[in-house]
């Protein structure tokens, strides 16, 4: 989100939620309903796990290039 230049009010408005949810899935690690979930990956061109999975290993949601890495190693397993 971060490398991409969007405010948590920007990426709201792109998948249909209030800034307020987007800031409280970013500052406690929330794990929001499938819906949400499905949003903001789509939003990324990332599967909801890759998402959820880096917060699991503390990455935060925002850090697009950490999520984007492990999108590209699971795609690499799938293919293997």
């Amino acid at each position: 989100m971060d490398n991409m230049g969007l405010s948590p009010e920007v990426l709201a408005a792109q998948v249909g939620m209030s800034p307020k949810q987007i800031r409280y899935i970013l500052d406690t690690g929330h794990y929001p309903e499938k819906r949400v979930r499905f949003a903001l990956a789509r939003r990324f061109d990332l599967l909801p796990a890759h998402i959820w999975k880096a917060s699991a290993q503390g990455i935060a949601p925002g850090e697009l290039e950490h999520l984007l890495a492990l999108a590209r190693r699971d795609e690499g397993r799938l293919v293997a």
